[in-house]
């Protein structure tokens, strides 16, 4: 997890600052972690370097706990010599764009919340309420407008076929799900959440951010430039950015 990989961080540049070799640093961090998956990628990663190998050598074999950006800034910082420091400023890293994210959905909660309130109450109406206004409405001796129309048929819909409209709208949320994460469709997602008034602006200044940040954090630890932005470009989950970024690279 983030927090593990933050903890792995921050105590190993304090032991490498305090002068710990980092084979015992390795052993000292895998005993006291407290999550077994690390402790044994932690226990593996030692062995490496015990054979001669380099952190950054060791650790690129297990990539789904350290990502590219983590790679290539300790490969930067043992060719300068100074491990502790881009440690410290990896864990700085990783704490900031841990916040940015809790602050990212924690802002996005609350219109969640409000959707899924509003669609469960539309339900509730339409099952409970509507019904037993529906003969008022069929009363008039005049034809109803469409929407008034569309309005009652789901109103009937749901009231006598509860359990299939129930399943039809979980499946709908499934689907929708799938759809959000298809790759094929995600720059349409991507579009459509740019140009919502609220979420849009938090959806550009996340990504901003996170440029921002990873792209000092490589700099400052001594990565080139031009490699610089491409492992940013890696970091971007957002395909608008990436293109761009891609374009700069070139």
């Amino acid at each position: 997890s983030v927090r593990d990989k933050l903890v792995f961080t921050r105590n190993l540049a304090l032991m490498i600052r305090a002068g710990i070799n980092i084979d015992d640093a390795l052993v000292i961090l895998a005993e006291q972690s407290t999550s077994s998956r690390m402790r044994r990628v932690l226990t593996r990663v030692e062995e490496e370097v015990a054979t001669g190998k380099s952190l950054s050598e060791s650790i690129s074999q297990f990539p789904a706990v350290f990502d590219d950006l983590f790679i290539k800034i300790i490969f930067a910082a043992e060719q300068a010599g100074t491990l502790s420091e881009s440690l410290e400023q990896l864990a700085t890293h990783i704490k900031r764009q841990y916040d940015l994210r809790s602050k990212i959905m924690s802002a996005m909660f609350y219109p969640l919340l409000v959707v899924i309130s509003s669609l469960v109450i539309s339900i509730a109406l339409s099952i409970f309420v509507l019904p037993k206004i529906t003969s008022l409405f069929r009363s008039f001796d005049q034809e109803l407008p469409f929407t008034t129309r569309m309005i009652i048929n789901f109103s009937k819909f749901m009231s006598e076929q509860t359990g299939l409209g129930i399943a039809i709208f979980a499946a709908a949320g499934i689907l929708g799900y799938i759809l959000i994460k298809s790759k094929t469709l995600r720059p349409f997602w991507e579009y459509t959440l740019f140009r919502m008034p609220s979420i849009g602006k938090i959806v550009r200044d996340f990504n901003l951010a996170l440029f921002a940040r990873t792209m000092a954090t490589l700099i400052v630890s001594g990565v080139p430039m031009t490699q610089a932005v491409a492992i940013t470009t890696e970091t971007m989950r957002n395909t608008r950015y990436r293109r761009a970024l891609t374009k700069i690279a070139e």
